[in-house]
């Protein structure tokens, strides 16, 4: 007596399909519990390190126009610089104002308008421009110079309605409550190069007369593409620094952000305007989250997953944020070639699992016959003698 085929085939289904199943658990829980968790915790930690080496870099940068500006102050205090000597101020502050390539010009005023400005030109060329509102009203004396600065004599005459005064920073450090602290100004566009710019400025009361002197330091923001643009989080990521309203002023690495032109273009747009899309969902997710700062939040852009982080990076009365965002694809450590190579594992596991199923459900199929068979046998064997014994009775 032979068993069904179908019993047989039904056996090698339901052995096979179990195996599978068991195999097919065991990685979706190995992706799910473990592999995701890690995935994300690596993207989350890469995100923060990137963040944290461009906040750095901006806080050295702020730190060090602090500290020259500070140091400037002390010897204002002193009286090693005047507004009645145009050259002892060049001399004493050329060699301060080039050892920083950040910063652009330095500017010295007082109560009555009066006004020295130092600024350093692209090529390489030093400009004074002496104002006195009171004496000279709109009037104002330029002199351009590049070894050592022209007799007072030489200068150029120029009309312009300024005041220092009206400036910014100037405004910021009337406002401010004792001698020697900081203001940063917002970012704006500087008066004589245009450039974009932030300024910080101080102030301090001479000690003879008690008047009011304000020193103040411009700062290019231009710089702060180069430290976003140099820091590296994954392949796709991108690093920015951006005023709490959303306006940037460290650009991310992009195609359109090459050149020196498209980068003053583009700082103080928002990353909207700026066509950056993962930066402004990154931005609208950050605040409808409460802003947080301590947390990596995850956010769908474009139809894929994000991730973003915000650093922020106080310095006097300013602070400015450093985002990250990169998208999580860039952190799973399985390329094309990795997951052809795990699609081609599995589908050998199931063909395994098939083959030892087979095998296995012959064997109980063919042990199942022979008991069968021994069974039919047995009974067969002692059907006569139960018949002899009957009739003996």
């Amino acid at each position: 007596m032979k068993t069904s085929p179908s019993l047989c085939e039904d056996l090698i289904r339901r052995t096979w399909l179990l195996v599978s199943l068991t195999v097919l658990a065991f990685g979706l829980a190995m992706y799910f519990l473990i592999l995701s968790p890690l995935f994300d915790r690596l993207a989350a930690s890469e995100l923060r390190q990137g963040a944290e080496i461009a906040g750095e870099r901006v806080e050295l940068l702020f730190e060090d126009i602090e500290r020259m500006i500070d140091t400037a102050r002390r010897w204002g205090l002193r009286e090693q610089f005047t507004l009645d000597d145009l050259h002892g101020f060049d001399g004493l502050f050329e060699p301060f104002v080039a050892s920083q390539p950040r910063v652009t010009s330095l500017l010295f005023a007082d109560e009555r308008g009066r006004e020295f400005l130092l600024l350093k030109m692209p090529n390489g060329e030093w400009r004074n421009r002496v104002s006195d509102p009171q004496r000279w009203g709109q009037r104002q004396r330029i002199f351009s110079w590049r070894d050592s600065p022209p007799p007072l004599t030489e200068g150029e005459w120029q009309e312009r309605d300024y005041d220092a005064r009206r400036r910014p920073w100037y405004q910021g450090a009337l406002a401010l409550t004792r001698d020697g602290e900081l203001h940063w100004t917002e970012p704006y566009q500087f008066f004589t190069t245009r450039e974009l710019g932030i300024t910080v400025s101080t102030h301090w009361h001479d000690p003879h007369t008690g008047q009011l002197r304000v020193l103040a330091l411009d700062v290019k923001l231009f710089d702060l593409s180069r430290f976003t643009q140099s820091v590296n989080t994954s392949a796709n990521g991108q690093v920015a620094i951006m005023t709490p309203d959303s306006h940037l002023l460290g650009l991310p690495r992009h195609p359109r952000f090459k050149n020196d032109e498209q980068i003053r273009a583009s700082v103080l747009k928002t990353a909207a305007e700026n066509d950056l899309p993962h930066l402004a969902e990154a931005f609208e997710q950050w605040r409808a989250d409460g802003q947080p700062t301590e947390n990596v939040l995850f956010f769908v852009a474009a139809g894929a997953r994000w991730l973003g982080f915000f650093l922020p990076v106080r310095f006097g009365n300013r602070q400015l944020l450093v985002v990250t965002v990169a998208p999580r694809r860039d952190f799973v450590p399985i390329g094309a070639a990795d997951a052809l190579a795990l699609a081609a594992l599995f589908v050998a596991l199931l063909l395994v699992a098939f083959l030892l199923s087979r095998r296995v459900a012959r064997r109980v199929c063919r042990q199942a016959v022979g008991n069968r068979q021994g069974a039919v046998a047995h009974a067969r064997g002692r059907g006569p003698a139960a018949q002899s014994r009957g009739r003996a009775q």
